[in-house]
């Protein structure tokens, strides 16, 4: 402890108890310590000044450093009012609960995975959610797979696995209740990439697919409009010569409206009769 601190503090630990005490050398001043309900250890002394208490000292100094803050499938974040919100894929299990601050029930699944339940029909299998810039929870197990995808189906072969991480050649795969899950902000050099498990109505779309459809509807509409274009000209030359393939005729029309006949071929001194009225 430093030197001139206004606090002396001890602790006794053998085989019989363990305990922790202080005590403050200037009598006058007013001190406590207190755990509130998030589990953070609070040191209080009292200014007369203004009549409260002041926070001197607290540990762990983040909320999210607080075990179990959030509660079961909670991600905590410094940058947030609240600190807490539910994983995706999650809701609150007491919203009451939450409206009072305490965030330590945590969230429930909205849709239950189907692990287990591969009979019935129309079955679809889990899929994993991905989360970017995380902290993921501690004490993981670590099986022995040589690549990503052997580490995915380690944990999705396993029905009490409910998220994996691979990084470095290393699988990381976490049982049960996810707790102490932290969001980092983009960007951070910290955060690690975690494959959250869902049923697979929970999981969106990838951009990868998203891009995929995109670009085949793309694809498609060009060759509609240019089979389209190329109907349209075969239509139009169509009709430019005559709209239907003509017969030879041996008695070729006379282009004058007034006739109403056809005369044979005439090639010495031909008149045209006129029998309009």
């Amino acid at each position: 402890m430093l030197r001139n601190y206004i606090y002396n503090f001890s602790y006794v630990d053998n085989e019989n108890e363990s305990y922790f005490t202080y005590s403050v050398d200037n009598t006058s001043i007013l001190s406590r310590f207190i755990m509130d309900f998030s589990g953070q250890v609070q040191q209080l002394t009292w200014l007369e000044g203004t009549k409260q208490w002041n926070l001197f000292w607290s540990q762990p100094r983040q909320m999210c450093e607080v075990y179990g803050f959030c509660g079961p499938f909670g991600v905590c974040s410094e940058s947030t009012d609240n600190f807490c919100q539910c994983l995706h894929g999650f809701t609150q299990t007491s919203p009451n609960e939450w409206n009072l601050s305490d965030r330590s029930g945590g969230c429930s699944r909205t849709t239950n995975l189907n692990c287990g339940n591969n009979t019935a029909v129309n079955s679809q299998k889990d899929r994993f959610h991905t989360l970017s810039y995380m902290n993921p929870p501690g004490d993981p197990q670590t099986p022995d797979v040589g690549s990503e995808k052997q580490c995915e189906a380690a944990c999705l072969d396993n029905c009490n696995c409910t998220a994996y991480a691979y990084e470095g050649s290393i699988c990381s795969i976490w049982m049960g209740d996810l707790f102490n899950v932290q969001q980092y902000n983009p960007g951070d050099s910290n955060g690690k990439t975690l494959y959250l498990r869902l049923a697979a109505s929970e999981v969106p779309d990838s951009p990868k697919k998203n891009n995929t459809v995109i670009i085949a509807g793309s694809v498609g509409a060009a060759a509609v409009a240019a089979l389209l274009v190329i109907v349209l000209l075969g239509a139009w030359r169509w009709r430019s010569r005559g709209g239907r393939t003509k017969r030879p005729s041996l008695f070729p029309r006379v282009e004058d409206p007034r006739l109403e006949y056809e005369i044979p071929n005439c090639t010495w001194n031909c008149k045209r009769i006129d029998v309009s009225p």
